[in-house]
């Protein structure tokens, strides 16, 4: 009997662990008196994420969505727009209740400790002790990627949801019941309202990695049915999972889908301006030596579309 209140008190110390080392990187924030600064002043922090902030909260206090706005050029249909992330549910409730900055301030707390509160249940659903399970939320919540990419929230909220993506993807490969599928589905539906769509392709890929790991050589390949249950499982689940977040996030899709009929995107783009400001293989080496093509800080720096600095390799 001794052995359930041991556990509570490691899991409120855990609890507290995470959100004391929340608390004091964004001690500023808490007090409201400064938001996070980008690296430069031409940021989606300052020219997309903050006024639509205020245009999200404004339209929330007076109980309506954005769905047009007359404040963008001579008016844009936002709800169309993912990158606002309208209908992303903390959005929702934050800029319902709290000022505009305040409820920035809040959300880019909570996608850091979203992050390592879904890395930490992944890592104990991997049997890993609490000890190392901590170890791991810190390293993935505390990695180069969310320090750098708060200036891009959205992005940084989208990928605090990948791990339990990838611990309901695990479920659903071991138990008989859809339960974790449908999980997954729920999971891959609110990063979808993120507004974010690179990171919600990067997370259904791992996704699907994972599955065919799990079924073929993970905790999943013993399951009945021999390898007709297997496919059975995994494609079934596959469905599952498309089905559900695709239609819980509809309201969010569906509008842009309609807005690009309308745009000049309508035609389809050229090949150049696809892979316009791509990843070149010789930055490969930043991800060893982030200034191995030059030091922007001393002026060092090459082109930004040949070797440049990329900033989003920062790591720790």
């Amino acid at each position: 009997m001794r052995k359930h209140p041991e556990r509570r008190r490691v899991r409120v110390a855990i609890a507290v662990a995470l959100l004391a080392i929340g608390a004091a990187r964004f001690l500023p924030l808490l007090a409201g008196q400064v938001l996070i600064l980008s690296l430069t002043p031409l940021c989606d922090q300052w020219h997309v994420n903050m006024p639509f902030a205020f245009i999200l909260g404004e339209a929330l206090r007076e109980g309506r969505l954005p769905v047009w706005t007359d404040r963008i050029g001579g008016g844009y249909p936002l709800l169309a727009l993912g990158e606002a992330g309208v209908l992303y549910p903390p959005h929702l409730l934050l800029y319902r209740l709290l000022p505009p900055v305040a409820a920035y301030n809040v959300n880019v707390i909570l996608a850091v400790l979203t992050a390592a509160a879904c890395q930490y249940w992944l890592c104990r659903d991997l049997g890993r002790s609490r000890a190392a399970s901590l170890l791991g939320a810190l390293a993935y919540a505390w990695s180069g990627f969310f320090v750098l990419h708060v200036a891009t929230l959205h992005s940084a909220q989208a990928a605090a949801w990948i791990p339990l993506l990838l611990l309901c993807v695990r479920r659903g490969v071991r138990a008989a019941t859809p339960a974790g599928w449908i999980g997954a589905g729920v999971v891959l539906a609110v990063q979808i309202t993120t507004g974010y769509p690179q990171i919600v392709y990067y997370s259904a890929l791992a996704a699907l990695l994972l599955a065919i790991w799990e079924l073929g050589w993970g905790e999943g390949r013993g399951a009945p049915g021999g390898p007709a249950g297997k496919v059975l499982n995994g494609v079934g689940g596959a469905l599952v999972v498309l089905a559900v977040a695709l239609g819980l996030a509809a309201a969010h899709w569906l509008p842009g889908v309609e807005l690009t009929r309308q745009s000049g995107r309508s035609g389809g783009i050229s090949f150049e301006r696809a892979t316009e400001f791509s990843f070149p293989p010789a930055n490969l080496l930043t991800f060893v030596s982030p200034c191995v093509h030059g030091n922007p800080a001393t002026g060092g720096e090459m082109g930004f579309s040949e070797r440049g600095h990329f900033w989003d390799n920062g790591y720790v």
